[in-house]
């Protein structure tokens, strides 16, 4: 039981250590793109506090398809401080020119509420990207 215990914590260790270090300067244009083709994008600045942003379809605006926005329960105001961003439509994230506030983790795929269904929920949007500033 416990080599089962042990090599389990290893194998999530490992998995968990996936993230995508992606660096660039202040004022330089990103693109984050994972492949998946998926139409939204996740973030974390701050621990805990997601963000989201979205590809719009023609006709389509609102703040979520230029800008990062919070969940509905702070009514999907634009977060601050603000980021000129939008999702191409291969999926990838352009963020039009870094800002220092932009560090953080950034993965595909749209919030799924605050409770994980399980206790590996929180592994299937894996990887992430973690966006840093170049020295």
């Amino acid at each position: 039981m416990i080599f089962r215990s042990c090599l389990l914590l290893s194998a999530v260790a490992c998995y968990t250590s996936t993230a995508l270090n992606v660096k660039a300067a202040v004022g330089e244009r990103v693109t984050l793109d994972l492949g998946a083709g998926d139409d939204g994008w996740r973030r974390e600045r701050v621990r805990g506090l997601v963000e989201f942003i979205k590809r719009c379809g023609p006709g389509e605006t609102g703040p979520h398809c230029t800008n990062f926005v919070l969940p509905v329960p702070y009514e999907r105001r634009v977060a601050e401080p603000r980021s000129d961003a939008y999702v191409t439509e291969s999926g990838a994230l352009v963020i039009r020119s870094m800002k220092a506030t932009d560090v953080g983790l950034y993965h595909t795929g749209q919030p799924r509420g605050n409770a994980p269904e399980d206790v590996f929920s929180y592994f299937r949007n894996r990887p992430w990207l973690s966006l840093q500033l170049k020295d």
